[in-house]
């Protein structure tokens, strides 16, 4: 008896592991959950003008982001004419440039634990280079234009604009007439997406509270203009990574700002 009920457990183990091994091959690939990588942090320089040379209100002119998946330098700027060109030239010269990292690493030397400074060559593909890549803009790049201060950011938090020019001019004199030559050209910005890397939801300008929004596994994002969100909506469907929806955003003209917390100040 004792045999034959020992015998009985066995087969019931073995006939709750077969239906589990059935079930797992019976699902689809819309059942199955795909974790994604999440870097719900990333390092950005963000470019400030001088401000010995040039009146600023602390706001940043550019964005630049290392797309480190395929290598890539990303410049998010309102930066126009000589300058724009001027920042590209850099960075175009530190792509060809062989940027070293240092850092500092223990070494046992005649059994004692001893630290040395070390360095090593890094490519636009590692996640690191964006600390190499801020070193060569602020001190060893010989710049044609002198005219940029380089901040190291973590960026948590980011949002989209659209631009438009438009003419910026002193308010009119006392006999309301508006001085032309006051006039000069300006940007219009108008935020139009809020998002963050995590996983999340992509909330619609028509979101109805009874409605749960769609989710997503790399982004969590607010629409806030509904002439935007149709195209927007385009490029989160083609990016298959956070990065990737980062360069879709600048090529298609947006302005990328990222936010978060100095690592130098």
């Amino acid at each position: 008896m004792k045999k034959r009920w020992i015998i009985g457990i066995v087969i019931i183990f073995l006939l709750i592991f077969l239906v589990n091994q059935t079930g797992e091959e019976d699902k689809t690939d819309e059942d199955k959950i795909i974790t994604p990588t999440i870097n719900e942090k990333m390092t950005i320089i963000k470019v400030y003008p001088d401000e010995n040379l040039i009146e600023s209100d602390g706001v940043a002119v550019a964005d630049i982001i290392v797309n480190d998946e395929i290598g890539e330098i990303i410049v998010s700027s309102t930066l126009e004419g000589e300058a724009l060109s001027s920042l590209n030239g850099a960075l175009d010269a530190a792509l060809e440039s062989n940027l070293t990292l240092e850092f500092e690493e223990f070494n046992i030397i005649d059994g004692d634990r001893v630290l040395a400074m070390k360095s090593k060559f890094v490519n636009p593909t590692d996640d690191e280079y964006v600390l190499p890549l801020r070193y060569f803009l602020s001190f060893d790049y010989e710049w044609d234009l002198e005219i940029f201060e380089f901040d190291l950011v973590e960026a948590k938090s980011w949002s989209a604009y659209t631009t438009t020019d438009y003419n910026q001019c002193l308010p009119p004199g006392v006999e309301g007439l508006v001085d032309e030559s006051s006039c000069k050209k300006a940007d219009r910005l108008t935020k139009v997406l809020e998002f963050e890397n995590r996983p999340g939801y992509l909330v619609s300008t028509g979101y109805f509270p009874d409605v749960e929004p769609v989710t997503h596994p790399f982004l969590n994002a607010v629409a806030l203009t509904p002439d935007e969100e149709d195209t927007i909506g385009g490029l989160i469907r083609e990016s298959s990574s956070f990065v990737e929806f980062l360069s879709k955003l600048v090529e298609n003209e947006y302005l990328i700002i990222g936010e978060g917390k100095s690592l130098l100040r």
